[in-house]
């Protein structure tokens, strides 16, 4: 069973309580929803989003007449994560803008607890067969030990590993290196065919040949640890 981490950008305490009650009520055999946090400022949101892994974001569109939903879509156009707008408006102009950006789900309230489930459970579905079709094209641009930058495919990249403020990216037989904490690197950079096993790594799981009691292996016989606290993600896989 997959966890499902969403969060919920909402400054209606009615509804907001009203969404959070939805969520816990939702039952599937596939899927563990939980409610990761609630926010009413999308600054603080985006800020959580930083550091945190999240695989969908429920928004208002409005809140406290500030047209945020379409804030965050904006700031977040180049992310993977999908997003669910919920609002009370039933202005077509606002409908068609937030139409214009990739992974967006609109729903109208009020709203059925069935319907959000299902909304988010297709939202997740969508995003991973996105993902795992584009996988072999999908890209990130390295800088080298000569200054050189490197196009590197994301089935190219085999693990990660934190280390303080840095983080190394490895490919078989090379290494690169990024003054970026692992969580933004996860969040801002890849999409989720890469999931954490550890404090300090995180694999692709396209590259994972063989999980043991404490470790895992993956292409080219490398061996990592499985931290306590992540092997029930890494048996969710399994």
């Amino acid at each position: 069973m997959s966890d499902i981490n969403i969060v919920l950008l909402e400054n209606d305490p009615i509804y907001r309580l009203k969404v959070e009650i939805m969520i816990t009520q939702f039952t599937s055999n596939e899927y563990n929803f939980k409610l990761m946090s609630t926010f009413e400022e999308l600054e603080t949101l985006v800020k959580f989003l930083e550091t945190q892994t999240v695989d969908v974001i429920i928004s208002d569109v409005f809140t406290k007449k500030r047209a945020t939903g379409l804030e965050l879509l904006e700031k977040m156009k180049n992310n993977i994560i999908p997003i669910i707008l919920i609002t009370q408006s039933h202005n077509p102009e606002v409908y068609q803008e937030a139409k214009e950006y990739p992974n967006i789900q609109y729903l109208i309230k009020p709203f059925h607890p069935f319907t959000l489930q299902s909304i988010i459970e297709n939202a997740i579905i969508y995003s991973r067969q996105d993902k795992d079709s584009s996988l072999n094209t999908r890209y990130i641009f390295l800088k080298g030990k000569s200054d050189n930058t490197d196009k590197i495919r994301f089935d190219e990249i085999l693990f990660l590993e934190t280390d303080g403020n840095y983080c190394f990216i490895h490919i078989l037989n090379k290494k690169y290196i990024l003054k970026k904490s692992l969580n933004k690197i996860l969040q801002q950079d890849l999409d989720d065919n890469f999931t954490r096993i550890h404090h300090r790594f995180a694999v692709s799981k396209h590259h994972i040949q063989k999980v043991k009691l404490h470790s895992l292996e993956i292409t080219g016989k490398i061996e990592l640890p499985i931290g306590k606290s992540f092997k029930k993600i890494i048996n969710s896989l399994l």
